[in-house]
C-alpha cells in the first residue's frame, strides 16, 4: 500500500500536489527505507517541478524537533496565565467599561426624544422642528448601537483566538513526552506539512503549520 503516516498531511511547496511515498532498493541485508517525492516530478518529470525527495528518517525528526519546541514554548506558565488569566479578564474588563458609557449614552439618546416628545404635545417646538431634531437623534443612535456591536464582535473574535490557543497547549501538552512520530500525533497536532526546494541549489526547507495555532 502507497499510505503513510503523512498521508493527506505532505505537500510540495512549489506545485501544491501531494508528496508521493517510495521504497528505496533494498540493501545487501535486504532493508528498505521510505522516502517521498513530490507528486508531479514524479508523473510528469523534472520539467514541471523537481523532486523534493526527503527520507522519512529525515522527516520525523524534524517534525518530532519542532513539536518539542512548541511543547516547550507551551510550558511556559508565564505564557500560560496570561492566555488563561490575564488577557481575557483584562479585555473583559475593558469591555465591560466601554460598553456601559455607549449604554449611557443611549439612554441619554432615548431620553432626549422622550422630552422632544413632550414638548411637542405641549406645542413648545413644531413638527417640522422636531423632524429635523428626530432624524439627527436617530442617526446619533444607531451610531451608538453599531459601536456596542462591535464591541462585542471584537471580545468575541479575542475570547475564541484564546480558546483556540488553550486548545492548542492543551492538545500539546498530551504528548509532552513524545519520543516519536505516529500517525495519531500528525493527526491531533498538524494541519499541513509543505517541503519547497531551490531549483539551482537543491537545497530544501520544511514548513509545519500546525493546528489550532494562528
Amino acid at each position: 500500500a502507497n499510505m503513510s503516516k503523512y498521508t493527506g498531511l505532505f505537500f510540495c511547496k512549489e506545485c501544491g500536489r501531494a508528496m508521493n511515498k517510495y521504497f528505496s532498493k533494498p540493501k545487501k541485508d535486504g532493508t528498505k527505507y521510505i522516502h517521498f517525492k513530490c507528486g508531479t516530478y514524479s508523473r510528469l518529470g523534472k520539467d514541471m517541478c523537481t523532486i523534493h525527495s526527503i527520507k522519512e528518517s529525515e522527516l520525523d525528526e524534524i517534525i518530532l524537533a519542532e513539536i518539542r519546541t512548541e511543547i516547550k514554548s507551551a510550558l511556559d506558565m508565564k505564557s500560560c496565565e496570561y492566555i488563561k488569566n490575564k488577557s481575557i479578564s483584562k479585555l473583559k474588563c475593558g469591555y465591560e467599561k466601554q460598553a456601559l458609557s455607549v449604554k449611557n449614552q443611549i439612554e441619554v439618546n432615548e431620553n432626549k426624544r422622550k422630552n422632544m416628545l413632550k414638548f411637542l404635545s405641549e406645542g413648545t417646538i413644531n413638527a417640522e422642528d422636531f423632524k429635523v431634531f428626530d432624524t439627527e437623534n436617530q442617526a446619533e443612535k444607531e451610531k451608538l448601537i453599531n459601536r456596542l456591536k462591535a464591541l462585542d464582535e471584537k471580545l468575541n473574535s479575542e475570547k475564541q483566538q484564546a480558546d483556540e490557543l488553550n486548545k492548542w497547549i492543551n492538545n500539546l501538552l498530551v504528548y509532552k513526552d513524545i519520543d516519536e512520530i505516529n500517525r495519531e500525533v500528525l493527526v491531533n497536532l498538524v494541519d499541513k506539512i509543505y517541503i519547497s526546494e531551490n531549483r539551482s541549489t537543491g537545497s530544501k526547507e520544511i514548513e509545519i503549520i500546525f493546528k489550532f495555532k494562528s
